[in-house]
């Protein structure tokens, strides 16, 4: 079936026959996202995973991603954060007063949120402020930009004027230079941490020879926006956690599930 959004058509496939089709046969055809503003500007110019087109570039960034961020070599850092992490999370359980409610969907949020980041950067700053914003909120910003504007279904003159009448020009370039900001404070509090103490090795560590700073930029948006987007589908499930046990289990299950996100794209 085919719809129009605004003067752009879309196909939908609703059978598995067409979409073994569209998934496989034709997949090095159809494989690629649509453009958009949003994508093209907070991705630096499409030098990210998630977001870019098909190409020599998107496969190099790949290649980097799985054998840096989730490759095997990785995996023993990965263990050894997370059961820090679980561990932390069951202490802090263990601290509440009886007959507390406990907000399962914010914790778990808190603990895929400083896996996440003690992997990738090396520290979480998942409680700092930075231009008066906690990460959280400038996630969703970044969410909210990548989720397309009038120019991705009106191309031409008209999408432009809308986007600058509508703000969306406006927001995307805040939203932008705040994390673009925020990302280059993590790079340098990283690099001046390394050259002052020791300490294991993270993404940034392995990444920093291989990449130029643009693209490891665009590397840590694509895990932030991967996960910030698609761990609230997974969030509700919490409800279903009624022991230590569990409460791992799922904490493995969700970052799982995060992380073959990423590796879809």
């Amino acid at each position: 079936m085919t719809v129009h959004l605004g003067a752009t058509p879309y196909v939908i496939i609703s059978s598995s026959e067409f979409a073994n089709q569209a998934l496989k046969t034709h997949d090095q055809i159809l494989c690629n996202r649509p453009r958009s503003k949003g994508f093209q500007r907070l991705t630096f110019d499409y030098m990210d995973v998630a977001f870019s087109p098909h190409a020599n570039q998107w496969k190099e960034m790949r290649k980097v991603l799985v054998n840096e961020f989730l490759g095997s070599k990785r995996s023993k850092f990965f263990k050894k954060v997370v059961d820090a992490e679980v561990k932390a999370m069951l202490d802090s359980f263990s601290s509440e007063h009886l007959n507390t409610t406990v907000n399962m969907d914010e914790r778990l949020f808190h603990l895929v949120t400083d896996i996440v980041s003690k992997v990738a950067v090396g520290k979480s700053y998942r409680e700092e402020t930075f231009r008066g914003k906690k990460l959280k909120e400038m996630l969703d910003d970044l969410v909210i930009s990548l989720c397309g504007s009038v120019s991705d279904i009106y191309p031409g003159r008209i999408g432009l004027i809308l986007d600058e009448i509508l703000g969306f020009n406006r927001r995307l370039e805040k939203t932008f230079s705040t994390f673009d900001a925020f990302l280059q404070m993590v790079l340098d509090e990283h690099i001046d941490h390394t050259e002052t103490s020791g300490h294991e090795k993270d993404m940034i560590d392995a990444c920093r020879s291989q990449l130029t700073t643009n693209e490891l930029k665009a590397l840590l948006i694509s895990i932030s926006s991967i996960y910030r987007s698609f761990l609230p589908r997974y969030q509700g499930q919490a409800d279903a956690i009624d022991s230590s046990k569990g409460i791992q289990e799922f904490s493995f299950a969700t970052f799982k599930i995060c992380s073959c996100r990423v590796i879809r794209f």
